[in-house]
């Protein structure tokens, strides 16, 4: 399943230490999406120039 652009940004900010620092486990409770997709989106982030502290 493909995710907008807004979501895809809140799970980047949860899971950001500099953020909320969530978990993938609590992002997943949070929004339902799947842990696998979590660390996907969160990954590309990263490999695209995020920076995460």
């Amino acid at each position: 399943m493909l995710y907008d652009i807004a979501t895809r940004a809140l799970v980047i900010t949860l899971k950001a230490p500099a953020g909320e620092g969530k978990t993938t486990t609590e992002v997943q409770a949070m929004t339902g999406i799947p842990i696998r997709t979590i660390n996907s989106i969160y990954r590309r982030a990263i490999q695209r120039g995020f920076n995460p502290t």
